[in-house]
């Protein structure tokens, strides 16, 4: 299709959801868009249809969204319950104290069934996604049956959930099959990071408290020979004030 209709694609992935062009022209998109369906020479017998790549721009760090938000529910009474149940169930206890560990929630008006949110740690993130905490979701949100419990941003970005039509549940119900696969090799991953990011700490440590170590013994040694230089120079000189009365006492 690049080389009979002239289109310039600067940018091209896959994923779950099918393959994601990026072209150079909005023309060419909407060009594409009008067409009921086409087919590509290297692809005989396959008759494909184009449809307006979607997804939201992941703005935090491992952020989560949940989909589902349906135009009859009140969005801000969604995030409202979804707060209060993310501080109940992830808090933890610093010094005694319990601690939330949610870091923020947001919506994007290009996508109003979307609510995303992001946790202060990757522990605190992880513990959202486990199954128990997906089985808890279903059940706390009882009374908003369409809301999917919580995925990665860039999990649900990369499944075609934006897609509409009849494979959407087709989609959904992929997602939710292989996000403890995805989940777990993320989850080793990071943890392996972590360790590593410990053990360079430890050294960094280690390396800090000798050299630290090193330049208390140095600043004594100099205090030290600084003082003796002191004691010396005072030496020499009750020496020649001592020599000094003498010579004056004889004359």
């Amino acid at each position: 299709m690049n080389k009979v209709k002239g289109y310039t694609v600067v940018n091209r992935f896959s994923n779950d959801g099918g393959v994601t062009l990026m072209l150079s022209s909005p023309q060419h998109v909407d060009d594409i868009l009008k067409m009921d369906r086409f087919n590509i020479s290297a692809l005989p017998g396959l008759s494909l249809k184009a449809l307006r790549g979607r997804q939201i721009e992941v703005e935090h760090a491992l952020e989560l969204v949940i989909l589902g938000v349906a135009r009859e529910y009140n969005v801000n009474e969604v995030i409202e319950v979804l707060k209060r149940w993310l501080i109940r169930n992830f808090s933890v206890n610093e010094d005694a104290m319990p601690l939330h560990t949610l870091a923020g929630v947001r919506t994007d008006p290009l996508e109003p069934g979307a609510i995303m949110f992001h946790m202060t740690t990757w522990a605190a993130a992880r513990s959202v996604l486990t199954s128990d905490a997906q089985q808890q979701f279903t059940t706390h949100f009882m009374n908003y049956p369409k809301l999917q419990p919580p995925q990665l941003l860039f999990r649900a970005n990369s499944s075609g959930w934006g897609r509409r039509g009849a494979a959407q549940k087709e989609i959904v119900d992929g997602v939710a099959a292989s996000a403890n696969v995805t989940l777990d090799k993320l989850s080793k991953h990071i943890d392996e990071m972590e360790a590593r990011n410990k053990q360079m700490h430890k050294s960094t440590q280690m390396q800090l408290a000798t050299a630290s170590a090193s330049l208390i013994a140095l600043t004594n040694s100099v205090s030290n020979l600084d003082e003796r230089v002191i004691a010396t120079n005072r030496t020499h000189s009750f020496s020649h004030m001592r020599l000094a009365f003498r010579e004056t006492y004889q004359t």
